[in-house]
């Protein structure tokens, strides 16, 4: 059934089907919680079709690895290892509109900060052309903007990082896949260095103090919230 695509009610569908009521429910709670139907309560409510979106990806990994309290080095290490693959493949597979949309970014960026760093990250990923390499970033992304949020970010970090987006864009636009891949290894080490200075390598990617400091960054971290 298409996105949209109206169900009948919970009374109905329990009528039509011959099942109880409660298997009826616990049916729909299970779809919903796939992402597959959305229900909404009221007089205007009802029950639609739907798409599993991203962010299903994230509720489910990203606080395992985050509770897990999982080193910030493992993050680290892993998008070392597949993002310098991924900037290559971008400036081969990118479209024309999606390299200038990348330069445009990396050149007047949403902000400061750490929503820049990851929004660059997440626009490469789409570069690449590949749904898989795009989906499975997601995660990685995410605790990248978890991390990021808790860390003082400096003005010469942020200007560090925008000279690495440049030179990544900059090679992607080009076609060089070579010099892609080699400036984003120089951007993720430079990263690596900094962290090390400052004794987190070793530490989890969002440590624990920070969930006591901030009471509400749990929950948000548990509902999903913190990846909007």
């Amino acid at each position: 059934m298409p996105p949209g695509t109206e169900l009948p009610s919970e009374v109905e569908l329990t009528r039509e089907s011959g099942l109880g009521r409660a298997t009826v429910r616990e049916a729909l709670r299970l779809l919903e919680s796939e992402g597959l139907i959305a229900i909404h309560r009221g007089v205007q409510g009802g029950i639609k079709v739907t798409r599993p979106n991203l962010s299903q990806l994230s509720h489910s990994l990203a606080p395992i690895l985050t509770l897990s309290e999982a080193p910030l080095i493992d993050l680290i290490a892993f998008r070392t290892i597949v993002e310098p693959a991924v900037a290559r493949l971008a400036a081969e597979q990118a479209s024309e509109d999606q390299r200038a949309r990348l330069v445009e970014l990396a050149e007047h960026g949403p902000g400061g900060g750490y929503e820049n760093e990851v929004a660059f990250h997440v626009l490469l990923a789409e570069c690449a052309g590949n749904e898989l390499v795009r989906v499975l970033l997601v995660v990685p992304h995410d605790l990248l903007r978890l991390h990021l949020r808790g860390e003082d970010i400096t003005v010469e970090d942020v200007r560090e990082a925008n000279r690495a987006h440049h030179r990544i864009s900059h090679a992607v636009a080009a076609g060089d896949g070579a010099d892609a891949a080699r400036a984003m290894r120089r951007h993720l080490e430079s990263f690596r260095d900094r962290m090390e200075r400052l004794g987190r390598l070793q530490q989890p990617i969002v440590p624990r103090e920070r969930w006591l400091k901030d009471g509400s960054l749990l929950r948000e971290i548990l509902q999903g919230e913190w990846w909007e």
